[in-house]
């Protein structure tokens, strides 16, 4: 353990009102010496932080995995069922999800073949929503595909987050533990370059999304 180092200064007195003397002493602590375990403190202070954060996403992955699993009992008609009619996701926003056309979904609809990778990735994000309403969110479907509160000229949903594949970044957004700012210059770096746009994307109200011009 280490010891407190400090010199005692002479012993001085201080007169009470009542004229009694106090005596008092003056402590010197050396200055580098208070400067040298501070700077260590700090130190530790910031690699357990670290720990904490690495310990914090290990966790989510490791959740979100499991939910994962659960999901993929389902069927992907199941699935689809869950993602579309009970969550109110857009078929193009799951095809995109699935990384396969409309046409391809709907065919799954209707009891088409598909491959295990797709039937994890509608499990994946089935669990996902599940996850998101724990964090208060009522809808997150329809969360997933409102544009961020960001500077007129940028265009970005959690979704594309999720196709980035930044689902940790997504998810303390949600939490509101970190800014959507912070996120994107964390995972994208020269996003206000890259992301400006005058176009938004749209439902187009027959499954696929299309552009228009962003409204000034």
């Amino acid at each position: 353990m280490t010891m407190l180092q400090e010199t005692s200064a002479p012993a001085t007195t201080t007169p009470r009102e009542s004229g009694d003397p106090v005596v008092t002493w003056a402590p010197s602590v050396n200055p580098g010496w208070i400067h040298h375990e501070t700077a260590l403190l700090v130190d530790r202070a910031q690699m357990l932080q670290g720990d904490v954060a690495e310990l914090h996403t290990d966790a989510k992955e490791i959740d979100l995995a499991a939910r994962t699993v659960g999901k993929a009992r389902k069927s992907v008609t199941g699935l689809l069922a869950e993602l579309g009619q009970d969550r109110g996701m857009s078929w193009s926003d799951i095809a995109s999800w699935a990384r396969v056309s409309v046409s391809a979904v709907r065919k799954w609809r209707q009891g088409g073949d598909s491959t295990p990778d797709n039937r994890n990735r509608l499990a994946m994000i089935a669990a996902l929503l599940d996850w998101l309403s724990e964090y208060m969110i009522e809808d997150p479907a329809q969360w997933l595909e409102m544009e961020f509160p960001l500077p007129a000229g940028y265009h970005v949903r959690p979704l594309d987050l999720l196709f980035a594949g930044h689902v940790d970044g997504l998810l303390d957004i949600a939490a509101q533990r970190e800014s959507v700012e912070s996120v994107l210059d964390d995972t994208d770096p020269d996003w206000r370059d890259t992301r400006r746009s005058d176009f938004e994307v749209f439902d187009a109200g027959d499954g696929h999304r299309a552009i228009r011009p962003r409204k000034r």
